[in-house]
C-alpha cells in the first residue's frame, strides 16, 4: 500500500445518510414506473384525439397521457442521477483524512484527492460546519474524472469547500483542529 494512505486522522462518510438518499431515489423511481403502468392501463379509456390549429396533427390528450409522460421524464432523469450519487465518491475509503503532509478529501464530488497543506489558505468555521478555502483549485480538478471536472469547478469557483456532519461521521471539531494546526505548522 502506498504511504500516502497511513493517515494520522480520519472522518469516515455518513453513509446512512448516503444509504437514506439512494432508498429515496428508488422508490422514487418506483413510483415512476407505477405512473408509466397506470397510465398505460387507463390509456384507452380516457384518452382523446384534438387536433392542432397550426398544422391540424392528431395529439393525443387526457390524464394518462400527462401521468405516463411526466412519469417516464422523471424516472429516466432520476436513473441517471442514480449511477451519479453513487460515482460521487469512494465509499471504501474516508470522506475526508490527513497524513503528514496532505489532506485527503472524497466527498461532494472531490473523489480521492490529496490536497498539500501548501495549498490550503484557512480553515474556519462557519454556521455548522467548516469552510476549508484553497489557494489554487486547478491541481484539485485536475485529479477527478473528466466528467465532473466541470461540475466540480463550478463548485469550487469561490476557491471553498464547506463541510459539514451531511456528509462526514465522527468528531469534525477536533478534526479540523487537527488539520488547522498542521496548516499553520507548514
Amino acid at each position: 500500500m502506498d504511504s500516502q494512505f497511513f493517515f494520522t486522522a480520519e472522518l469516515p462518510s455518513n453513509t446512512p445518510r448516503a444509504r437514506k438518499s439512494f432508498i429515496t431515489v428508488i422508490i422514487l423511481i418506483v413510483l415512476c414506473g407505477l405512473g408509466i403502468c397506470i397510465g398505460k392501463f387507463f390509456w384507452h379509456d380516457y384518452t382523446y384525439y384534438l387536433y392542432t390549429r397550426e398544422g391540424n396533427l392528431p395529439v393525443i390528450s387526457g390524464w394518462p397521457v400527462v401521468l405516463y409522460s411526466w412519469s417516464c421524464i422523471f424516472g429516466v432523469c432520476l436513473s441517471l442521477i442514480l449511477p451519479f450519487m453513487y460515482f460521487m465518491q469512494d465509499w471504501k475509503k474516508p470522506a475526508l483524512a490527513l497524513n503528514a503532509t496532505e489532506l485527503f478529501i472524497n466527498q461532494q464530488m472531490i473523489k480521492n484527492t490529496f490536497v498539500p497543506y501548501t495549498n490550503i489558505q484557512e480553515v474556519r468555521p462557519s454556521l455548522d460546519g467548516y469552510l476549508i478555502k484553497f489557494k489554487e483549485v486547478e491541481p484539485i480538478i485536475s485529479q477527478q474524472f473528466f466528467m465532473f471536472k466541470p461540475l466540480l469547478k463550478s463548485n469550487l469557483a469561490s476557491r471553498q469547500l464547506y463541510v459539514n456532519k451531511l456528509y462526514t461521521a465522527g468528531d469534525l471539531p477536533s478534526f479540523m483542529q487537527q488539520l488547522s494546526s498542521k496548516i499553520k505548522s507548514e
